[in-house]
């Protein structure tokens, strides 16, 4: 039988409902505030994604360009936002643009922690297998030390050792696309040469000759670029 609550329970009742919009109040702050986080951590990257960038944009946008070796990715609890981040040090062999040091470490968000069953993972976060080497594009960190690659995967260049004509770089996107921004006649000859077989349809679709360009040729380029002789 229902019965009506007395004077106390009434009073109880009334006293629950300010601490429980407290809670989901600071509850609900908190998401907030990790989203956001996340948010500017990745929004100037994840923006770049939307648009394809070409490679004077990805220049231009860089503070620091280099060709590294990834030599360790360590997954920790960041203080700052409470995010599972990694940071991921590179062995510096040659600077293109910015003076990175001998070393280099990245901050990024995702990853994951021993222990746990499942990782943060943020789509189109790159991320860098110790070993391999890897010619980055980076901006300056941000004020909470976060520095993804500019344009998230289109601003790293994967090395793929080559034993009969040299190493390669690829970041996974045509080079019709990639150097459509430079004039074709500024374009080293291999380079330039493969482009324009691209273009003819000399190359077969799916082929990894369509992204590909030596290691040497992209490296003068960037030499060049950062010396303002492509502007």
């Amino acid at each position: 039988m229902w019965r009506r609550p007395d004077a106390t329970t009434r009073t109880t009742s009334r006293g629950l409902a300010p601490a429980l919009d407290v809670s989901l109040q600071r509850h609900l702050l908190t998401v907030l505030c990790v989203l956001l986080a996340i948010a500017l951590t990745i929004s100037r990257a994840s923006a770049a994604t939307v648009l394809p960038m070409g490679l004077k944009a990805i220049h231009k946008d860089a503070q620091y360009i280099f060709h590294g070796r990834c030599i360790s990715n360590s997954t920790e609890k960041d203080l700052s936002t409470g995010l599972t981040v990694t940071y991921t040090t590179f062995a510096v062999r040659e600077s293109f643009k910015g003076d990175p040091g001998q070393t280099y470490v990245i901050k990024q968000v995702g990853g994951q922690l021993p222990g746990e069953p499942h990782g943060l993972v943020v789509p189109d976060v790159p991320r860098f297998e110790v070993g391999r080497d890897y010619v980055v594009f980076l901006p300056p960190p941000s004020n909470l030390g976060f520095s993804s690659p500019v344009g998230l995967g289109q601003g790293v260049f994967s090395v793929r050792p080559d034993g009969d004509s040299g190493p390669r770089v690829s970041n996974g996107r045509e080079l019709t696309q990639v150097l459509e921004s430079i004039p074709r006649e500024r374009l080293p000859p291999r380079i330039a040469e493969r482009v324009k077989s691209i273009e003819q349809k000399q190359i077969p679709s799916g082929s990894k000759a369509r992204t590909e360009m030596p290691l040497d040729e992209f490296s003068g380029m960037l030499q060049e670029m950062s010396g303002e002789k492509l502007q």
